[in-house]
């Protein structure tokens, strides 16, 4: 699909493209979006787009993300975060042709599926991740 992550260290970000070609977006733990510029780091945002680079498998440390899981059959993350009413976790799920993160924000969860990205409440999330 041409979608790429990059996550950051500390409070559950990270910057995607939804599809090849696509604007570079900045997504905070609350959904929160912006227009990035470019990749955080371009060389290995080019060799994803190129198909290279290491299969993402279980038990993999991604930082502050903790280590990858495998979740209802896809690779999740989970990052803990601190929120205004207290701590909060995050969750991001890699699908076969995109991505589905659960924020700290019940309203706001992001999803991106076959290049198109959609903003839904997160009491759609478990029937989008079932599907």
């Amino acid at each position: 699909s041409g979608a790429v992550i990059e996550l950051w260290h500390g409070g559950g970000s990270f910057t995607f493209r939804r599809a090849a070609g696509a604007q570079m977006k900045y997504c905070s733990a609350l959904c929160s979006m912006q227009d990035e510029p470019a990749p955080f780091v371009p060389d290995a945002i080019e060799q994803l787009s190129k198909g290279e680079g290491k299969k993402v498998e279980a038990d993999i440390n991604a930082g502050d993300w903790g280590k990858t899981t495998v979740k209802e059959g896809r690779i999740a993350l989970r990052a803990k975060v601190e929120v205004r009413d207290g701590d909060s976790v995050v969750e991001l799920h890699l699908t076969p042709d995109g991505f589905v993160f659960v924020s700290a924000e019940p309203n706001k969860n992001l999803v991106v599926r076959s290049g198109e990205l959609l903003i839904v409440p997160k009491k759609e999330v478990a029937g989008l991740l079932a599907a």
